[in-house]
């Protein structure tokens, strides 16, 4: 949201989400889960053109619950399953589109529609998923939980079709042609 508003939002604070980010039990540091998409935007995102995806996709509707006695989360209606935000560094030769596939029971496919990245090719895409909604990282497993390549992304005359997974985080870089990748 902070990305996609960047014309209005100069600075920002998410220091509920970053304070789950890195673990701690007594003993041992570890990554929880949150912590990629964080350092992900932070490093993949700065200093770069804000752009802002047009979502047209499938939408559900969330019923309101308590969250405690006192906080409650309301009912939404045609809440886009597809959440989008885009990077691109002119002067890098490289662009960035995140995804987070909100979908609790669905994987979606998105098709990306980047015919205006002329001589762009698709560099990788980045995909951050479980099936076990119970699983976490810990100290004895801290990589359970992280991004990973999804080769099943294809890239032709112009459209990246990405299989976003139910409750996924995605990324995906595009670069110039001749580009080096290192």
């Amino acid at each position: 949201t902070f990305l996609r508003h960047a014309d209005r939002i100069k600075i920002a604070c998410m220091t509920g989400g970053l304070r789950n980010a890195i673990a701690f039990d007594g003993h041992h540091v570890w990554k929880n889960a949150t912590y990629y998409p964080f350092y992900q935007l932070n490093k993949l995102a700065r200093g770069g053109m804000s752009l802002l995806p047009a979502v047209d996709g499938p939408t559900f509707h969330t019923e309101q619950f308590a969250l405690s006695g006192s906080v409650q989360c309301h009912a939404y209606e045609n809440v886009q399953a597809i959440e989008a935000a885009a990077v691109h560094h002119e002067d890098r030769g490289e662009a960035f589109v995140f995804l987070i596939n909100r979908s609790a029971e669905h994987d979606i496919a998105v098709e990306l529609d980047v015919r205006g990245f002329e001589g762009y090719r698709l560099v990788e895409h980045l995909e951050m998923h479980t099936d076990d909604l119970a699983k976490g990282n810990r100290h004895d497993q801290p990589d359970a939980i992280m991004p990973r390549v999804n080769a099943d992304t294809r890239m032709e005359v112009g459209r990246v079709t990405v299989p976003t997974r139910k409750l996924s985080w995605n990324v995906i870089r595009l670069a110039k042609t001749g580009r080096n990748d290192s």
